[in-house]
């Protein structure tokens, strides 16, 4: 990990802008290309720094008055373009 790497994970640790493009978006922050950033995640799932990718939503946000609840498992290699 280098110190690009740290930014990211800052960037990331509260949450993935919620856009057509996140890692588009995040890439430009960081002044990287978005086939980098998504380089960078899965090396650091390869190496065991980032454990799992989900998404967590507050019902509110989503118009809903309960929780629906899904689990399932995704590689991270699958969102390279």
């Amino acid at each position: 990990m280098d110190k690009t790497d740290i930014k990211l994970l800052k960037l990331t640790q509260d949450g993935i802008p919620i856009l057509p493009e996140p890692f588009k978006h995040i890439a430009g922050e960081l002044g990287l290309s978005e086939k980098e950033i998504l380089e960078r995640l899965n090396n650091m799932v390869k190496e065991g720094v980032i454990r799992r990718f989900g998404a967590l939503s507050g019902t509110g946000q989503l118009g809903l008055r309960q929780m629906p609840c899904a689990h399932g498992t995704f590689r991270m290699k699958k969102w390279k373009k």
